[in-house]
């Protein structure tokens, strides 16, 4: 194979990781039922019975590279800039929450405009303190009146 039919298999691997990653995650979110999107049918026996068939995919896809001469991708994202995307975006998503956007689905009372308006400060207000954790060095230039 040639270096791009290289390239593309070692990103085909990594994309079905992630899709791994993620069916592991869904099977796996009985630890987060406040806003549920699956119904966690799934017996402890059968995730751990998925987590070790992921594990050997894996395993599988590494020997696979391995044998073919393909060296792993490195990773080229740093997790604190991807998740401080993930915050913008559920900043972002914030907007849709405003008493401008809300008014698509109907009136609202001034009483209903105000709870828009305090849904929206508390909760990004949460999400600027999570932001000022994973990125300090931005919050002291923000913040810095100099």
């Amino acid at each position: 194979m040639n270096e791009y039919h290289q390239r593309h298999l070692a990103v085909t691997f990594r994309y079905i990781d992630t899709l791994l990653g993620e069916a592991m995650r869904i099977l796996g979110a009985a630890d987060a039922p406040s806003f549920a999107r699956y119904i966690q049918d799934a017996s402890p026996a059968q995730r751990q019975t998925v987590a070790a068939q992921v594990a050997e995919l894996r395993e599988t896809m590494l020997r696979i590279m391995s044998e073919s001469g393909i060296a792993s991708l490195e990773p080229g994202v740093s997790s604190l800039w991807a998740a401080r995307g993930m915050l913008g975006a559920a900043r972002d998503a914030l907007a849709e929450i405003r008493p401008k956007a809300m008014r698509g689905y109907g009136a609202l009372s001034e009483a209903d405009i105000r709870r828009c308006n305090d849904i929206v400060a508390e909760l990004d207000a949460r999400l600027v303190k999570f932001g000022a954790e994973l990125a300090p060095e931005l919050v002291q230039v923000v913040s810095d009146p100099s």
